[in-house]
């Protein structure tokens, strides 16, 4: 993960980054399935490998992963104190649990996945419905410009 790499050393963080079982996260063609359980798995070994501060697990994601961050990582509250999605275009929990902090970026350029009917969007739900929203909204299309990474690794660590 090149695009994280930097905040992650200045950081001191342990990034782990899994793909899809398919082509995109299940929840995108048909709900949660397969992806979950592989993520499952993946935080069963880094838990059992590394002392993780149960207090500081952050899900992130640019584009569809950052839909699925957002997906997971507001029904999984408990478990993520942080969700940093980057270009998202949609939120789809099956339920919410807790408050967890959320930063999102989004270009205000993105062809693929709009500004407004996106990034815009979900920002503006997730405020009115009392989450700690941090929107950075920045210049550019479907892109994570570093210093965007810096802004989220340094909104997780504060």
């Amino acid at each position: 993960m090149p695009l994280v790499t930097d905040a992650a050393d200045t950081h001191a963080v342990l990034v782990a980054a899994p793909d899809a079982r398919g082509s995109t996260w299940d929840i995108i063609q048909h709900g949660y399935g397969p992806d979950v359980g592989f993520l499952d798995r993946m935080l069963d070994r880094i838990f059992d490998a590394y002392a993780i501060d149960p207090a500081r697990i952050a899900i992130a994601g640019f584009s569809d992963g950052a839909s699925y961050a957002l997906s997971l990582g507001l029904g999984n509250g408990a478990l993520f104190s942080d969700i940093l999605a980057l270009s998202p275009g949609f939120a789809a929990p099956s339920r919410t649990e807790e408050r967890p902090r959320i930063f999102i970026a989004h270009g205000r350029e993105d062809p693929v996945l709009p500004f407004a009917r996106c990034g815009d969007r979900i920002a503006a739900a997730l405020i009115q419905s009392g989450y700690d929203v941090a929107y950075r909204p920045f210049s550019g299309g479907h892109i994570v410009p570093a210093e965007i990474v810096a802004m989220a690794f340094a909104r997780f660590m504060s």
